[in-house]
């Protein structure tokens, strides 16, 4: 069985995450799933994407910008909210969402190696859920996976919740958070376990130290040539948390992409990196001067990197 299309866009994300917190509108203090990183843990982006589309957002009038006090914040913070159009706009498509049929898997009582599967209006998955999960919890779920599990969801949602349990001023997470981002990226060596282990006791690092624990996680997440999505969202989570810049992430990643072309090839790498680029349908600023200066460093020329991409985007319509 295939996944079920869902057709959600990021701008279809946010306005479904932000349709939970239409009721704080005109509130004096709100909750810190309306700030930026907020709605970025809430529908699992890298936070450098949402201001483009947050913008576009705005310029379609679907949501509105504000300064306010957030919930465990001491800093006034940026919030959006959805419109009036926004709230109209987003009524509809959940409603085309809550007509979809949905797959159930349950394991069967003992046996956990068994599942059955059964197929269900997303409107009654979301009514007999909805006091213990969100509807963008439940999607997104759903657009990761071939059918909804109960117990799996609930167990993921519970492993968020334990890495967001120590949260600092600023409403971020941290030993806790980096400790679980570190353990998401497998095979890393025995030299960065031990930095991890170091970071459960204190955060006071020297930025030295917090370097070559970013270059060890992405250096072994560029091992066999590629990031996966998995890899490159740990990576981008890790790379806040230890105040990597993005020249030096991008020094690095040069530096690493340039070894790993010696074992699986230049073009391999620039198709990773170029997938990784366009994996949320939109490319940084920074992201195209990292493959500008990665074309120049594997000598891909530009009619390739136009084949690359054209072939990407043809990839991504097949779909």
């Amino acid at each position: 069985m295939g996944r079920l299309d869902l057709h959600l866009t990021v701008l279809n994300r946010i306005l479904i995450h932000l349709m939970d917190y239409r009721n704080f509108r005109e509130e004096f203090e709100v909750p810190f799933e309306v700030t930026q990183s907020g709605i970025s843990k809430g529908i699992r982006i890298q936070q450098k994407h949402l201001p483009r589309t947050l913008k576009k957002l705005i310029g379609l009038n679907h949501i509105e910008e504000r300064t306010t006090h957030v919930v465990g914040v001491k800093q006034k913070r940026k919030v959006y909210f959805l419109t009036d159009e926004g709230i109209q706009y987003t009524w509809e498509l959940i409603k085309n969402l809550m007509e979809k049929d949905i797959p159930i898997q349950a394991s069967l009582k003992g046996k956990r190696s068994e599942s059955v599967l059964k197929s269900i209006p997303l409107k009654e998955l979301y009514e007999s859920e909805k006091s213990k999960v969100s509807l963008i919890e439940i999607l997104l779920f759903l657009q990761d996976n071939d059918a909804y599990n109960q117990e799996v969801l609930y167990a993921v949602l519970e492993s968020d919740e334990q890495s967001m349990n120590n949260v600092d001023d600023n409403g971020e997470s941290a030993s806790d958070e980096i400790s679980s981002e570190m353990s998401g990226l497998k095979r890393i060596g025995d030299q960065t376990r031990e930095d991890k282990e170091s970071m459960d006791s204190t955060m006071k690092i020297p930025q030295v130290k917090k370097i070559e624990i970013y270059h060890a996680a992405l250096k072994q997440a560029w091992e066999d040539g590629r990031v996966t999505k998995d890899e490159h969202d740990i990576l981008a989570r890790l790379q806040d948390k230890l105040d990597i810049s993005a020249e030096e992430h991008r020094r690095l990643e040069m530096e690493i992409m340039a070894k790993s072309s010696d074992k699986v090839g230049s073009e391999d790498v620039y198709k990773s990196a170029l997938r990784q680029a366009w994996e949320d349908g939109v490319i940084s600023d920074d992201e195209d001067s990292l493959l500008k200066e990665l074309r120049r460093t594997l000598k891909i020329t530009d009619e390739q990197h136009a084949r690359y991409e054209k072939e990407l985007k043809a990839g991504k319509k097949g779909r």
